[in-house]
């Protein structure tokens, strides 16, 4: 019988960890991010997450909660900074001062709006659809959310898309806020949403004193 020798397995010493080089570039050769809600794609001009088309997602907006709606707004803004940013680095470096030949970041950004437009409606509806009731608490990061909406998150959009919808229903919402504010033994948690709930309304007042930019004309339809 033959015994082969032993290999013995490397140690590390204590206090030290081997340093592995790792291609950034790599995770984004196919332009993609991985945000919040999942993996973001642009490619032929079709926006998409985790391999479904944005439009088909909103088409079957029903079988998603609020919050989820709320995280997808953000993402999308997100993505849109990220992958503008990356493409105009890479632009700039082949042909000089063009940022934007072929119009592809225009157009990302045109349809982002539109997206942002079209969910700002679907939040609005399922905050109307409950209106009988509220339920609210702090999320994860210490934000405020009513009826699995992050309050936070809604205010950011309409900033970003201050319409005439939008600002009814920042109205309504800082009506909401005021219940909350009303309500002391609802919530073992009272004291920090309070400070941030004052905090909400000063936010929620300057976006609605904000020029409503009206109606985007390349916003989706209305559902």
């Amino acid at each position: 019988m033959i015994i082969k020798p032993i290999k013995l397995i490397p140690t590390v010493p204590k206090g030290e960890i081997p340093e592995t080089k790792i291609n950034k570039q790599s995770t984004k050769s196919d332009g993609s991010f991985v945000l919040t809600t999942g993996k973001w794609q642009f490619t032929k001009g079709v926006l998409m997450l985790d391999g479904r088309n944005i439009t088909q997602l909103i088409e079957n907006e029903g079988e998603y909660p609020a919050g989820f709606w709320s995280a997808v707004s953000h993402d999308l803004d997100e993505f849109r900074n990220k992958y503008i940013r990356e493409k105009i680095k890479k632009n700039v470096k082949k042909k000089g001062d063009e940022v934007d030949p072929d119009g592809e970041l225009g157009h990302l950004s045109a349809i982002i709006d539109a997206y942002i437009g079209k969910i700002l409606r679907i939040l609005k509806r399922k905050y109307d659809e409950t209106k009988d009731g509220m339920a609210f608490n702090l999320d994860e990061e210490g934000q405020l959310t009513i009826n699995g909406m992050n309050v936070t998150a809604f205010i950011d959009m309409a900033r970003y898309y201050p319409t005439d919808k939008a600002r009814v229903f920042l109205k309504g919402l800082k009506n909401r806020l005021g219940i909350i504010l009303s309500n002391k033994s609802s919530s073992p948690s009272y004291d920090k949403i309070h400070d941030i709930v004052l905090s909400l309304f000063k936010e929620i007042d300057a976006v609605i004193s904000k020029k409503s930019r009206g109606t985007n004309p390349k916003a989706l339809p209305e559902a």
